[in-house]
């Protein structure tokens, strides 16, 4: 376990539970978005992050 999210957006309310992960062997799949890709921590804040997905953002930089 990570962090919880709690984050009111406009139109909806976001409880967003959040692990770290490590990938053994094999490769992710992505389901739920477009694109994706691996960063190293300097690079994190250079994307445009969604409101909610930001705390997640920040405190990843402050613990890796």
């Amino acid at each position: 376990f990570f962090m919880t999210i709690e984050h009111k957006y406009e139109t909806f309310f976001l409880t967003m539970h959040t692990f770290l992960c490590s990938v053994i062997k094999g490769h992710l799949e992505i389901k739920e978005h477009i694109n994706s890709r691996w960063l190293p921590k300097d690079e994190l804040l250079s994307l445009d992050w969604a409101a909610a997905d930001l705390p997640i953002v920040l405190k990843l930089i402050e613990v890796l």
